[in-house]
């Protein structure tokens, strides 16, 4: 027979506080609820357990340039497994039509190989 631990009902309760307040910031934010299906999402959380108590989130600054630049370099070095992958056994060049909120035609230029579907850019072709 198990009997619930003081430290295990402070867990829970701290965990359904936490998870209360994702929730209620991703209401705010309008981030789509399957955002915590992401594979991003879990390491998240706990690269922010692991971190503790007092930590402040990434800065307007951190978002928008440091961060981002990292990111957009992480994401270059994916691309170049790919473009390696191209020159060896060839590609797919694929479109994808779509109309935005605005009534603009949008056309995205993805390239799909052996290794997977990439998204290389996104055309306004409403002129």
């Amino acid at each position: 027979m198990n009997q619930t631990t003081i430290n295990d009902a402070y867990k829970k309760e701290a965990r359904e506080r936490a998870c209360m307040l994702i929730t209620r910031w991703m209401y705010e934010a309008a981030i789509p609820f399957n955002a915590v299906t992401y594979p991003s999402f879990q390491p998240m959380i706990e690269a922010i357990g692991q971190y503790g108590v007092g930590m402040k989130g990434p800065t307007l600054h951190e978002v928008r340039v440091t961060n981002l630049k990292k990111e957009l370099t992480l994401t270059k070095d994916l691309m170049k497994d790919h473009m390696v992958e191209w020159g060896k056994n060839g590609c797919l060049i694929m479109s994808d039509g779509w109309t935005d909120r605005k009534e603009k035609t949008l056309v995205n230029i993805l390239v799909n190989c052996s290794k997977g579907t990439m998204f290389m850019q996104s055309i306004d072709a409403s002129q």
